[in-house]
């Protein structure tokens, strides 16, 4: 039986379902699209109002009744196709440091025309890419974020949830060190960013103490008086507007 049918997008993080429902229905292809629903959304396994049971290891199938679907999605037939779009945020979900690059893994099921999209603080939702999942839905995308972004998949119609990938400056100190005066370089160039030069506590309770403070120049480079005994130190960039805190890795001064 022909159908003519509409779509629109059920969002629930970090899924987004597209719900495609027809003006007829038909008790033998309302059970097999109920079915089919059951197996993506278990494949999403972020949809908790059908009572989906969580990934196992191997693959799951479960029947959901077709008037359950349908009132659950808030639909007003029992005769639709369900599309997936979900992102998945980067592991570990620690900030990444300025430069690097992260991957980041989704899934596009039953949709088409489906771009990756980003935004920032400083800018509004842009298209990155179009995307081309693999014969099984699976997505593997690399990025290189320049300053905290906010990444999704998208169709021209509607979005998932988003995933941020938290950016951190890049912190140099530039040796040698001495006790009266750390100095170092960071990227990317943020001028007048503090500066916040840190002692290792050896007794580790709190594990650093600040001791000094200066800024970023213009150059991205930094030169802080301090007053130093022998010890651990790092220096910890702190610019805010769309950056994490971003440590240098801790060196050891001699006196």
């Amino acid at each position: 039986m022909a159908c003519s049918k509409r779509r629109w997008l059920w969002s629930v993080a970090p899924a987004a379902i597209a719900i495609s429902p027809a003006r007829t229905s038909d008790a033998a292809c309302a059970a097999g699209s109920a079915a089919a629903l059951a197996g993506t959304l278990h494949a999403a396994a972020n949809l908790r109002r059908l009572r989906v049971p969580p990934a196992d290891p191997a693959p799951v199938t479960d029947a959901v009744l077709a008037t359950l679907a349908r009132t659950k999605l808030g639909l007003r037939s029992t005769w639709f196709d369900v599309g997936v779009l979900s992102l998945t945020r980067p592991a570990p979900v620690a900030p990444v440091v300025y430069g690097s690059t992260v991957q980041l893994n989704g899934l596009v099921r039953g949709v088409d025309g489906v771009s990756l999209e980003e935004r920032t603080s400083k800018s509004p939702w842009a298209i990155v890419a179009d995307v081309t999942p693999a014969s099984d839905g699976t997505l593997q995308l690399s990025e290189q974020p320049t300053i905290t972004t906010d990444y999704r998949l998208a169709t021209p119609g509607a979005a998932a949830a988003y995933v941020r990938v938290r950016v951190t400056p890049s912190v140099t100190l530039t040796a040698p060190q001495t006790t009266s005066t750390v100095a170092g370089t960071e990227q990317p160039v943020l001028p007048g960013a503090p500066v916040l030069v840190q002692q290792q506590n050896p007794d580790g309770s709190p594990a650093w103490t600040t001791v000094a403070r200066g800024t970023v120049d213009e150059a991205g480079t930094f030169s802080v008086p301090v007053q130093l005994g022998p010890g651990t130190i790092r220096a910890v960039v702190a610019p805010g507007h769309g950056y994490w805190p971003g440590a240098s890795a801790a060196v050891t001064v001699t006196g």
